[in-house]
């Protein structure tokens, strides 16, 4: 539906208690949503859970595949050999990682950690449902 620009999409925010409907021409168009969308959950003091929020929100303008980045799915790849291997991502001891892995680490750590508890969560929901 989001696959190709130009699309049509509601924006999941209400101005003046309408929930506006934009047109996407381009990435940069998603990018100023994904934009709002931050600060409006930061306006609600809500930002420990920010990149959920953004994620659950996505598929009402846009496809999440927008997101994918061959950078960002190799740091993945890297996190999971590191971590199934107990091996350092990049040579040397924890001391010698490059500070931007580290901190990649951690949003990768926190983000799977989410999806697990979350996912923990819907099963017993439908085990409890059944």
């Amino acid at each position: 539906m989001f696959h190709e620009y130009p699309y049509k999409a509601t924006i999941p925010i209400s101005i003046d208690r309408k929930y506006p409907t934009k047109v996407i021409n381009k990435k940069e168009d998603i990018d100023e949503i994904v934009q709002m969308l931050i600060d409006d959950f930061k306006n609600q003091g809500d930002d420990n859970l920010l990149c959920a929020n953004i994620s659950s929100q996505l598929p009402f303008f846009c496809c999440s595949n927008t997101f994918l980045s061959d950078s960002s799915q190799r740091d993945i790849a890297r996190y999971q050999y590191s971590k199934d291997y107990s091996i350092s991502p990049y040579p040397g001891s924890y001391g010698e990682q490059p500070l931007l892995w580290k901190e990649k680490h951690f949003l990768i750590q926190i983000a799977k950690n989410y999806m697990e508890e979350k996912a923990m969560k819907d099963k017993q929901k439908g085990n409890n449902n059944g």
